[in-house]
């Protein structure tokens, strides 16, 4: 019988939580990252056009996976990440939050192409221009192994 209760208990809480409308965005993010790989290479920079979606997990508590293709003309040079937000609400439609989160990029010197993956630590602004049309500005620390990766975002998603 405790079981049967137990689990009718954690049936209704899963239902409640399931049922609670969670805040959904998608959209698109131009970007700019400067680095560099060593000191031979020298500091690297690009801009690059991504897509990203935004997830509430809890109250404020948001899940970003994103992807960004770098516009390089010698390779194919992409970034992703899944980050988590908090947003601190600052005004009727605007917002900011800290960034932290889990980052891949692979890029190429014009050798062989080069995998990293790190973390990375941030801060964000986002501003919401109707219901449903948001933009988000960031700023984002990679840190990788062997070297580090300023990376800056505006983004324009639709919420829904």
């Amino acid at each position: 019988m405790k079981r049967i209760s137990l689990l009718f208990l954690l049936s209704v809480v899963a239902l409640v939580v399931a049922a609670q409308p969670r805040e959904t965005s998608v959209g698109v993010s131009f970007d700019y990252r400067s680095y560099t790989l060593d000191q031979n290479l020298g500091a690297t920079s690009e801009a690059g056009i991504g897509v990203r979606l935004q997830r509430e997990l809890i109250d404020q508590l948001m899940v970003v996976p994103s992807a960004t293709l770098w516009l390089n003309d010698k390779s194919n040079n992409f970034d992703a990440a899944i980050d988590l937000h908090y947003h601190f609400v600052a005004g009727l439609d605007f917002c900011i939050y800290p960034i932290g989160g889990v980052s891949f990029t692979r890029f190429s010197n014009g050798i062989d192409p080069v995998n990293r993956v790190g973390g990375n630590l941030g801060l964000g602004l986002q501003y919401n221009i109707t219901g449903n049309l948001v933009v988000n500005g960031e700023y984002k620390y990679h840190m990788f192994k062997d070297f580090e990766q300023v990376h800056f975002a505006l983004s324009l998603g639709w919420r829904f």
